[in-house]
């Protein structure tokens, strides 16, 4: 499941002179549910300077499965101008850099189960206890990073001047949360008979959701299509400790709504927010829907772009111009 998410989203450009890998210490982080993870740590990148007023940082949060490595070929894409931004790529809790059930002390298992909200709330304390920022110019987040985003804003009103979720939803459709609950049964048999086939279901529903029908079936040939899927399942490893992490990142992704604590509606939600908003999204989509994302704006009478692409879910990776555009003005934009 991971490497399908990951080949779509990644922009294939030059490198990017990003620090190397480092970790926040945060000791316990306590958690939604109540719950803690003991010896707690988030990892995270930096590109770019921090200028002498220290209002230039952007934060940039992982998507499903996605690392803070693999965000580094984003920023060589120029998503966010990393000559004008200082931008931070966290690694989300459970994505196996941070805190996950894979890098856990305890059983895979019992490595609690957590939300959006308990990865920004892991992010808030890296920026303000381990980054010393007091606030930040904006978050973006593409996909699961996208949801992370809206959380931000309903989270931490006051601390970003710009929020910017691609390809992300601020709560599941249905539509998502049948589509995740069928991974999360893939990843059950999985671990019940860690056997090819599981792995080889999980590579097919990324077929059939990563793109669009139009672009599969002029991609791919009838008599290819099954040598496709075997072939992205081979080269797709999966341990039961890897599949702990995307769980939780799943039922993650299943509990998002930032409209949770404020009674359940999204005009609470909209009426929360401080930061103008550019949602961005894709209306061929078929990994997370559009129209969750296109009703908030309109709750909130914010922007929102649509992009016209064959891409789906992938629209990162096949327009990538075109965003950065849209991103890069939005940031720019006095406020």
């Amino acid at each position: 499941m991971r490497s399908w998410v990951v080949s779509f989203l990644l922009v294939c450009a030059g490198a990017v002179d990003a620090q190397s890998l480092q970790f926040a210490e945060l000791g316990e982080c306590e958690l939604e549910s109540g719950k803690v993870i003991e010896r707690c740590r988030v990892g995270y990148r930096v590109i770019g300077e921090r200028n002498t007023a220290g209002d230039n940082v952007v934060l940039f949060p992982t998507w499903f499965g996605g690392t803070s490595e693999a965000l580094v070929e984003v920023m060589a894409g120029g998503l966010v101008d990393t000559s004008r931004y200082q931008v931070v790529l966290i690694d989300a809790l459970a994505n196996g850099v941070s805190s996950s059930p894979s890098n856990n002390a305890a059983a895979d298992s019992e490595f609690p189960v957590v939300t959006i909200q308990d990865m920004v709330d892991t992010q808030h304390r890296l920026a303000t206890e381990v980054l010393g920022l007091d606030s930040v110019h904006a978050v973006v987040g593409i996909s699961m990073g996208g949801m992370q985003t809206y959380e931000w804003g309903v989270r931490y009103p006051q601390f970003m001047q710009r929020l910017v979720p691609i390809i992300g939803s601020p709560r599941l459709g249905a539509y998502d949360i049948a589509l995740w609950h069928s991974n999360l049964k893939a990843h059950e048999w999985f671990r019940s008979c860690q056997c090819a086939d599981a792995i080889e279901l999980m590579n097919a529903i990324g077929v059939l959701i990563g793109s669009t029908r139009g672009k599969i079936m002029a991609d791919t040939s009838r008599g290819d299509v099954l040598d496709d899927i075997a072939s992205r399942a081979a080269s797709s490893p999966l341990s039961v400790s890897t599949s702990w992490n995307t769980t939780r990142q799943l039922q993650a992704m299943m509990r998002h709504d930032i409209s949770n604590s404020l009674g359940d509606t999204m005009s609470a939600a909209a009426d929360t927010l401080v930061a103008p908003l550019l949602s961005i999204v894709a209306g061929t989509d078929h990994v997370v829907v559009p129209e969750p994302a296109i009703a908030f704006a309109d709750t909130d009478d914010s922007q929102v772009l649509v992009l016209d692409t064959p891409c789906g879910h992938g629209a990162v990776r096949c327009v990538t111009p075109k965003i950065a555009q849209a991103v890069n003005d939005f940031l720019d934009t006095p406020q």
